[in-house]
Order: structure tokens, then sequence, then C-alpha cells
């Protein structure tokens, strides 16, 4: 008991993420639920958009490059009234859903934190888009990989003995394709930032509904008829006072 007391005093010493609850709540502010594996850093900065790669903290830094040229990629093809709004792949990332009441689905790496946002400023895109995106680029890369393969009349013994040559050709072949613009095309074709509806109309217009959310039949025509797997992007920096810690894994 008392190594639990000494713990959470540690925290608390350390930041002030471990609030029991919101001195202020701004008007019009909602909660939406941040997920990470920095709370030291938050705890002394609070979340800051261009420290932010999108989606969870990820360790290895070659998928952190890989993740923020994918990032940069679909933000080419952003439509322009979210380019306005300073929507992109390197915003703030969030989840709606309180992990307290939500299936679990999203919540499964670091700690969560609560954090206040305008609602106004802050878009829901449909998060399966653009891993559909991701999934076609990689296919496209799978075909490649098939062909030289086949090259080598898909024996792996073959393949073993000229290893060096192998592989050298798998990353000429895939040098020559243009991975930018296979990917970008995805994002359009799989409708990502088609997806986007201003976190005030997902909160007025859609309601809990399976692993995912519907469209209430009331809801204005244009927008999508349900979220899956719903994202929140927050385009500016949030306040330490506007973050506290929901769910603590650590």
């Amino acid at each position: 008991m008392m190594k639990e007391i000494l713990a959470q005093s540690d925290k608390s010493q350390k930041n002030d993420l471990y609030k029991k609850e919101f001195s202020e709540i701004p008007e019009g502010y909602v909660s939406v639920f941040h997920e990470t594996n920095d709370l030291e850093n938050i705890g002394k900065e609070g979340l800051k958009t261009l420290d932010q790669t999108i989606g969870k903290i990820h360790d290895d830094l070659q998928d952190k490059e890989k993740k923020a040229w994918l990032a940069k990629s679909a933000d080419e093809v952003r439509p322009e009234n979210l380019k306005q709004a300073g929507i992109s792949r390197f915003n703030i990332f969030a989840y709606p859903t309180n992990p307290k009441t939500a299936d679990g689905s999203y919540f499964s790496h670091g700690s969560t934190l609560e954090v206040l946002v305008d609602p106004t400023k802050c878009y829901v895109l449909e998060m399966d888009k653009y891993g559909r995106a991701w999934d076609d680029l990689n296919r496209e890369l799978f075909k490649i990989n098939n062909q030289v393969i086949a090259e080598y009349n898909n024996d792996p013994d073959l393949i073993a003995k000229n290893q060096a040559e192998f592989k050298r050709k798998i990353a000429e072949a895939k040098a020559a394709v243009n991975q930018t613009e296979i990917f970008k095309q995805a994002c359009i074709d799989n409708g990502y930032w088609d997806s986007a509806v201003t976190l005030t109309d997902f909160n007025k217009y859609y309601k809990k509904s399976g692993f995912g959310f519907e469209k209430y039949a009331a809801a204005p025509n244009h927008l999508p008829p349900k979220f899956g797997e719903p994202e929140v992007l927050i385009p500016e920096d949030i306040p330490l006072s506007h973050i506290r810690v929901a769910e603590d894994k650590h």
C-alpha cells in the first residue's frame, strides 16, 4: 500500500497529468482520448503538434520515417478545405471514445489521456480507409517481389544461392516504381479524406453501434453513413491544463 502511495506521489510530482478533474473547461470544448508512451515529456510541455507522428508512439526510427513519409504523401492529396483548416496526418491523433466505455479495440498500447479540444477545429476520419490505402501499396510491392521470385523459377534454393543478387533485384524493382504516387492514389481511391467530418458533426449525428458508429436517420445526407474506426485529428497544440490521465497502463 505504501509503495502505491509513493508511486502516485512521484507521478504527481513529475507532472500535472494525474489531476482527478479539469479545473476549468472552456465553453463548447469536448473530451477526446490520446494514447501515448511519453507521459514524462507531455507532462512538461503538453501535447505539441510538431512532435507527433500520426498514430501510436513508434520506437523504431525506420518505422517513424516510414510513417512520416506516408503522412506527407497523404497530405499532398488533401481537399482544399482541410488544408485551410490545418488538418493533416501530422496533427495530434486521438479517439472520440472514452476507453472506460469503448469496446477496447483501440486502447491497447500505452497510457490513455483525456484531452479537451474545440470540436469545431477537429475532424474525424475513417482510420480503416487509411489502412486500406497502405494495404494497396503493400499489394503492389508484393507483386514486385513475386515477379522477381519468378525469375528464379520460384525456387527457394536457387534464391538462397543468389541471395545478394536477389536482394539487389528486389531493391531495384521497388525503386523503379513511384511508391509515393501509388499511395497517394490509394488514399484517393479509398476515400480517406472524403470521410472527414467535423468533430462537432460526429458528436451530433453519430451513435455507437456494435464496434463502430452509425449515422442517425435525421443526419444530413452528405455525411458518411458510418465509421468503423473513427480517428480524431487535432490541428493545434494542447496545453497541460487541458490534459489528464484517463488510464495509466504503466
